[in-house]
Formats: C-alpha cells, structure tokens, sequence
C-alpha cells in the first residue's frame, strides 16, 4: 500500500520528467531548425549570387511651405520694381533689387507679347536655404489680387544670376502660373471658366487645353528670349538642367499622339493619368500654339486674346468659336490633321556633367542613346553616342529645340544634321518619311 506522501512524490517527479523532455526537445528543435535555416540560406545564396540583393538609397528630405510655415520666416525688408515686390532675409537686398527689376521686365514682355491684360501684383519671397530638398512643396495663401513667387538662395551660392539659374519657379514656371492665374483671374471682363468640383457633382468646361496653351506659350516665349540674349560664343543651353522639366521639351510629338484627346482634356484626368499620359497633354497644348504660329503668323496667339474680350465668359465652346473666327480655321480639323516625322533615334541634352563625365569635348547639345533599325537616322549613319549640335543653320542644346527645328523646315523631304562623332564634326543628310 502506498502512501499519499509516496504518490505525491512519484506524480511529481514524473511531472518533473515530462516538463525536462519537452525543455530539450524544444532546445532541440530550435537547435534543428536554425541548422536547417543557416544551410538552406547558403546553399541558396551559392546557386543565385548576390544579384537577388538590391541595394536602394531612399532620400526623404522635403520641405513643405504652406502659410503658416511662410509666416515663421525672418524678413530684413523689402523693396518694389514696378507692381512687382519682393521681401527678403538678411544680406540680400542686392539680390532682390535685382530680383524686382527682373520679375517686372519678364512680367511687362509676356503681357505685351500676348495682350493681355494685367492688373494684379506680384510678391516674392527670397529665402535662403542650406540646400535644396529633394522634395519641395509651396502653398501660398489663396489671393485673388497678387500672384506670389517663391525664390530660393543656396547659402554661399548667393548671386542673382546663381538663383535665377537654379529656382525651379522662376523664370518658366513662373511665366507659366502668371498667365494662366491672369486668364481665370475672376474679376477679369472675360474670364476662362475653369472646371470646378462641386458636391456630389464635377462641372468641365472644357478650357484646359487653351489655359494650359497658352501658359505654355508664355513659358516658350521666355526662353525664345533668353536664347537671343545669349551670346554666340555663349557654350550651354539657356535652360539650367534643373529648369528642364519646367518646360515641355516635346510639344508637336505630344500633339500629334495626344490629337483632339486634348480638346476634351479636363482638371479630374488627372487623378486617372500617370505620369508620362499628364506630361503628354501638358506638352501637346504648346504644341498646339506652336502649330497656330507656324500656320498662321507670330502675333496669332495674340489675336486670339485680343477677341477674348468680347464675350462675357470662355468655356469650350466659345473658345472653339473664338480661335476659328479669328484664324478663319476650323481648330479641331487642323489637329486632327497634324502629323510629325518619326525620326528614330532616342537623344537626351547634353547637360555640363555628362559632358565631363563622358569626357566630350563638344560644349553642348543632344546626345544619341538610341538609333532604332530602318529608320531614317539609321539610313543617315547617325550612330549612339553622337551629339546633335544642329539642324541646318539652327542650334541644338535640347529636345525642344530638335522640335523647334524640324517644325521649321516645313515641307522639306532632307535636312543636314549636324554632329560631333568623337571629337569630329560631320555632317549628315537625313530623309524625312512620311509625317505620321
């Protein structure tokens, strides 16, 4: 007969027992399965290599500068040109007298270039920053009166020139805001309706792609004239590579892809367009001012605004109505009409660092990545690695120039394409085929 103390032993030291296995055969099992892991992973590491490794450097260094934001920045002053004022930090009062008088001229070039009519003024604010983030976002408080500016100064990079050169508001889309804030401004005696959200309903009238056009224009014209002060012995294009996507490089190829999708362009596309589809419709409507101009004179846009006035309000259709009177042409026709030549090469600008980095000796222009099979590029013998540096008599610095180029030698079936093959320079012949 056993006792209850003698039971009570017995059942604890088999609870003893069983809790000892389930310890080592749980260590064991760790043991086991970080054996297993260890060689599975190098067995697999050995037959893929380290190409399943991929090493991403992930920047997020943005500056966000919304009105409260504005507020907090310490001013020295400000000063005025003309309807132009521009309040800056300390030390750079020279910068921004320069600032002013050169805001002002811009401002004054593409209202008489346009006749438009301009009756608002323009703040900027010069602030100096340790460097340029990589993501930048300015929100300016909402004012129907003043057309606002943000221009940034790197420390110790401090000259008129440095910051006119490196703002990525100022000039292209700076010209490009002020016209299109001018045409929908509402105390205008002709506004141009914009598309408007209201609950539960979206209101398009259809005007996009003539504010968005004629913006553009604007942004062209500005860099028209930078082009004519240069000198000839200037090296360089007259776009900074940081301003290059401010400006459409690729204007008539986008219209002649986008075609009269533009004219049914509205505001809420853009939440259904990727990136490349919105910088196409951004593009095609400069192409559209341009294809206007080469058809139908330099001052065509400028008639055209000159005819905005004698409505009450522009939505599509009046817009439509206005350009065809104006130009005695039906627009929609003219687009759908329009063909590009397909020339087969893929050229990217040539910007001071490729240049150095490819060890060119050649100052600037386009640089050929990419020659496709039995086109005519490849039927003139351009070669990769070629740099375009002009088209006839015209210089080439970048992709809006090609374009420029090309829309200007009309109907011609041959141009002389100018490169620098190696240091060499040559010249090349090369047929156009068919514009579609």
């Amino acid at each position: 007969m056993t006792s209850a103390g003698g039971t009570n032993r017995k059942s604890l030291t088999k609870a003893l027992s069983i809790l000892l296995a389930i310890t080592v055969l749980g260590s064991g099992c760790a043991t086991l399965k970080k054996g297993i892991t260890h060689r599975d992973y190098r067995q697999s590491a050995e037959q893929q290599g380290p190409a399943n490794f991929a090493m991403n450097y992930t920047m997020r260094n943005s500056l966000v500068i919304d009105p409260a934001r504005l507020e907090s920045f310490v001013f020295e002053a400000s000063l005025a040109s003309g309807p132009v004022e521009v309040v800056y930090q300390a030390g750079l009062e020279a910068q921004a007298r320069s600032a002013a008088e050169d805001i002002a001229d811009q401002a004054a070039y593409l209202v008489e270039k346009l006749g438009l009519e301009f009756a608002t003024t323009i703040k900027a604010y010069m602030i100096r920053l340790d460097y340029l983030p990589g993501t930048l976002e300015v929100q300016f408080p909402k004012d129907t009166n003043q057309v606002r500016l943000p221009l940034f100064v790197m420390y110790n990079n401090e000259s008129w020139e440095s910051v006119r050169d490196s703002n990525l508001a100022y000039p292209y889309a700076f010209a490009h805001e002020l016209i299109e804030y001018i045409l929908v401004e509402p105390t205008q005696k002709s506004p141009v309706l914009m598309d408007l959200q209201r609950p539960f309903i979206k209101v398009c009238h259809y005007t996009r792609w003539f504010r968005e056009g004629l913006a553009g224009y604007g942004q062209l014209l500005v860099y028209r004239r930078a082009c004519a002060n240069r000198s000839a012995e200037a090296i360089g294009s007259a776009i900074s590579p940081l301003q290059s996507n401010t400006i459409p490089q690729q204007p008539l190829s986008s219209l002649a892809k986008v075609n009269t999708d533009l004219f049914s362009w509205v505001s809420f596309d853009n939440d259904k367009f990727d990136a490349q589809l919105a910088s196409d419709y951004y593009s095609a409507a400069l192409g559209l001012f341009l294809l206007i101009e080469n058809q139908f004179g330099e001052d065509a846009a400028r008639r055209i605004v000159s005819n905005l006035s004698s409505r009450s309000y522009l939505d599509g259709k009046t817009l439509f109505d206005i350009f065809n009177q104006t130009l005695d042409t039906d627009i929609r026709t003219l687009v759908a009409q329009f063909t590009w030549p397909q020339i087969g090469l893929i050229a990217r600008d040539l910007t001071p660092a490729l240049r150095k980095n490819r060890g060119l000796e050649v100052a600037a222009g386009l640089l050929i990545t990419e020659i496709k099979e039995g086109t005519p590029a490849a039927a003139a013998g351009l070669r990769q690695n070629d740099v375009i540096v002009a088209i006839g008599e015209r210089r080439i610095t970048n992709l809006l120039d090609l374009e420029l180029a090309l829309l200007a030698i009309g109907e011609q079936e041959q141009i002389s394409v100018a490169v620098d093959r190696d240091g060499t320079a040559q010249i090349f012949p090369l047929s156009l085929h068919s514009k579609q």
